[in-house]
């Protein structure tokens, strides 16, 4: 989305198990609307794909328990990048929408730290709260 906008940005550089990283100058994005296209088109791609992993897994291989397990993986990874808060791409989606959506964001990620009991959460939570302090 980047491109239709024309926004220059670097080539995606994948992660695995956690998605994709790209660089582009602050200075390009001239609208919140700028940031809030570059921001859907990585969950939206990562969704198409794990729709076509699941739509693969469901057809050729149901009987795998781990193949399940990687397809779900890769559809959670990108719901909660979809969370309404920085640095998540749902952050820069939502500020389009207006700043009362940080609070459901933050609601949101304690209900998600409750429910999985995790350590990257702590991480998640600091790169969270400090995006909000850099801002301040």
């Amino acid at each position: 989305f980047a491109a239709w906008r024309k926004i220059p940005v670097s080539i995606p550089i994948f992660i695995p198990f956690v998605g994709a990283i790209i660089n582009l100058n602050e200075d390009d994005l001239k609208t919140p609307q700028d940031e809030a296209w570059v921001g859907i088109g990585g969950p939206l791609i990562g969704g198409i794909g794990a729709a076509i992993a699941l739509l693969i897994w469901a057809v050729w291989f149901p009987q795998s328990p781990e193949g399940k397990t990687i397809v779900f993986l890769g559809i959670f990874v990108n719901l909660f990048n979809l969370v309404p808060i920085r640095p998540f791409d749902g952050g820069r989606v939502a500020q389009v929408i207006g700043r009362w959506t940080k609070i459901m964001g933050l609601l949101g990620l304690a209900v998600c730290t409750w429910f999985i009991h995790s350590p990257i959460m702590i991480l998640v939570w600091f790169l969270a709260l400090s995006e909000e302090l850099l801002k301040s």
